[in-house]
């Protein structure tokens, strides 16, 4: 790296934030910076600066980029040295991902936050459920709103609004055509809209007693590969196969479902790969995570509650009980990859081979995988971060939340 000298007399950047109560006025004397590694971290992680007379640097201080949709309190450190040819700095939590780390009349360098960083939303309250559709917008449920985030889910904006209905559920095939569930007097109903809310239409009506179940809880999960296919499952065991004008249950579809060994098993999750291509997981036992491939109808050995699979071409990964299964074969055969003693993560995969695993046990542990679950390493744990509860991830980024509210945002390290 090119030796960059820092004088007083030399503005790189003024903070505008910063005030003379802020700033060592005894500065008089030349020092050097030689390097600064890395500009790019996560919150926890150290910086390195290297240099000469580094001891005539006293006030570190960070702040959010220009552009940042909020102020907030500035994070303050000092960092004394001897030699004055190195200085460390460990990242604070911080609530933004352009932030800038400033030093002597205003000077200051750019760091790029990646990895885990929460986000202040100003919403403390019941969000059961979100999505991400690119790396700048999302969608979030808080009651009987839809909130969305256009700028990387910094700030939120409501969408869709249902005055006096409880939103249970919604799916956004892209930013514009989505499906949202709600439970109103007349029942439970699936709205469709073609412009991000802007306009609804009633999709689907659905009955209390379908296939003879004993039904009435709300829509908890909507999922479709088109705008004429999909799937959607409520809270007492039912999973239906819906198409552009209708619906029915699954056991209807697929009538061969009903032949299994277990007979009619209420349902507790399902993944939709494509049009011939589902995996339903049981809510009772027997636990074998089952497989629809066109009509052929198979199911696991295990027999283990489990979440609904994730899967990257062939390559799956599910987890059940305290385990994370790992699956080459698109679901024929698993192998345990990972067990995590006396608890059950939330398992989040962001490709083949990164993942997230999220323990609960006295507090919240987060393991990291890089290598597709061969190993697991402990991922810096935030002071009351509390436990995930929900999220949603795709190739470049991701996003965590629980049942208070709170959000975290996933960049990509």
């Amino acid at each position: 790296m090119t030796k960059t000298k820092w004088f007083a007399l030399i503005t790189f950047f003024i903070i505008t934030a910063c005030n003379s109560d802020e700033i060592n006025e005894n500065y008089n004397e030349e020092f050097e910076i030689t390097s600064i590694t890395p500009l790019r971290a996560k919150i926890g992680d150290t910086i390195t600066i290297r240099g000469k007379n580094l001891d005539k640097i006293a006030n570190f201080y960070f702040r959010h980029d220009e552009g940042a949709p909020f102020e907030h309190e500035l994070k303050y450190s000092y960092y004394p040295t001897d030699k004055g040819e190195e200085i460390k700095l460990k990242i604070p939590k911080l609530y933004y991902e352009n932030v800038k780390i400033a030093f002597r009349d205003g000077l200051s360098f750019k760091l790029e936050l990646v990895g885990l960083i929460p986000i202040i939303t100003g919403y403390e309250n019941y969000s059961r459920q979100i999505q991400t559709i690119d790396d700048s917008i999302a969608y979030a449920t808080l009651g009987d709103k839809i909130y969305k985030s256009v700028d990387g889910f910094y700030t939120w904006n409501v969408a869709i609004e249902f005055q006096n209905s409880n939103i249970t559920s919604f799916f956004f095939l892209d930013e514009n055509i989505g499906w949202i569930a709600i439970m109103e007097e007349s029942g439970r109903n699936i709205y469709f809209t073609q412009d991000g809310g802007k306009s609804l239409s009633l999709k689907y009506h659905i009955n209390d007693k379908p296939n003879g179940f004993l039904d009435g809880s709300d829509i908890r999960k909507i999922q479709f590969i088109s705008q004429n296919k999909g799937m959607f499952k409520d809270g007492n065991g039912n999973v239906f196969i819906a198409d552009d004008s209708s619906w029915s249950n699954v056991y209807d579809y697929y009538p061969s479902l009903s032949a299994l060994p277990f007979d009619q098993i209420e349902l507790w999750d399902f993944k939709m790969i494509h049009d011939n291509l589902i995996f339903l997981t049981p809510s009772q036992p027997p636990y074998r995570l089952i497989k629809i491939d066109n009509q052929n109808i198979t199911y696991s050995q295990f027999d283990i509650w489990q979440s609904a699979p994730q899967f990257f071409g062939d390559i799956g990964f599910v987890q059940g009980d305290n385990n994370i299964y790992k699956s080459s074969d698109l679901g024929d055969s698993w192998t345990i990859i990972k067990t995590f003693e006396n608890a059950a993560p939330e398992v989040h995969f962001i490709n083949i081979q990164e993942g997230f695993a999220f323990v609960n046990k006295f507090e919240s542990e987060i393991y990291q995988t890089k290598n597709s679950g061969v190993t697991w390493e402990n991922y810096i744990t935030f002071s009351q971060f509390e436990s995930a509860s929900y999220g949603d991830f795709n190739q470049k980024t991701g996003l965590l939340g629980n049942s208070k509210g709170k959000l975290w945002k996933y960049r990509k390290e």
